[in-house]
Order: C-alpha cells, then structure tokens, then sequence
C-alpha cells in the first residue's frame, strides 16, 4: 500500500513538473472588404458587401451595422450582357420590394427603415442566372477593385 502510494506522489510530481510556456503570437487586426455573392438560375445576382470585424473589441449592434458597406459601384457581367448592379438599402427600399428585401437582410419589414443596409442587385431580366453561363464580378470600392467569376453548371441528373 505504501508503495502505491509513493508510486502515486511521484508521478503526480513528475507531471505537474513537465510544463512549457507557449507564446502565441497573435497578428494585429486589418479591416478588409468581405463580399457575399450569389447567382442561381433564375434569380438576379445579389451582392452584400460588409467589413470585417476586431474579435478583440466589444460586440454590439451598432458595431455590427457599421460594418456593412455602401457606395461600390458593381457590375456584373455573363460574357454577353455587363450590367451596374444597384443599390438598394433597408432605409430607402423602392415599393414593392420590402418583402424581398425583408428576406434578404433577415429583418421584419416593419424595422427595415430603422438601419442602413444596403444590397446591390439588378431588376435587368438579362442578367438573371442561366446554365451554361459563366459570371464575372466586378467590385469598385474605396480606390480599390475585387474581382470574382463563377459558373451555373448543368445539374447532375439524379441516375436512382
């Protein structure tokens, strides 16, 4: 029993004595440009465009509306047709669209003029999804450009 222990006390000793200090070092925060993008068949192209966020600074609602981005100019372009995307924010929604605009920015249609978030789509039929098609995306904002493509790919055709 004795020896059990000893046995116990010893290595409880000898691991709480094996300890390395780890350094992390952590990189500063740099604010960029965050795009969120779709085009799916049938539907216009929507682009949100937001900054990032400090994880390291205090979270709040106020923060979090700031971070949303007006005034880029944005086309888009299937290669044939290049259309300017336009702005629509939640405070100056044109008539008919607060339902749509209600389910893009997730907010009750009654609260869409209490913030300033701004979305940018086009109404041009033209431009709406297609397969086959491939899109390019062009992003004008604070002196700088982004750029993005992608394609709307045949569907796989289920073979079961």
């Amino acid at each position: 029993m004795e020896f059990r222990i000893l046995t116990f006390l010893f290595l409880s000793l000898f691991l709480a004595s094996c300890k390395k200090e780890v350094k992390v070092d952590i990189p500063g925060y740099v604010e960029k440009v965050v795009v969120d993008g779709s085009i799916e068949t049938g539907t216009p192209p929507l682009i949100l465009l937001s900054k990032t966020q400090n994880i390291y600074s205090a979270t709040s609602l106020e923060a979090y509306l700031q971070g949303f981005i007006s005034g880029a100019i944005i086309t888009v372009s299937d290669g044939t047709t290049t259309e300017q995307l336009i702005e629509i924010c939640s405070d100056n929604i044109p008539l008919g669209m607060e339902v749509l605009a209600s389910q893009v920015f997730g907010i009750p249609v009654a609260q869409l003029g209490n913030y300033h978030l701004c979305a940018y789509t086009s109404l041009n039929p033209a431009i709406f999804g297609q397969v086959g098609k491939t899109y390019s995306l062009n992003i004008q904002y604070d002196g700088k450009t982004y750029t993005s493509s992608t394609s709307i790919l045949s569907p796989a055709k289920l073979d079961s």
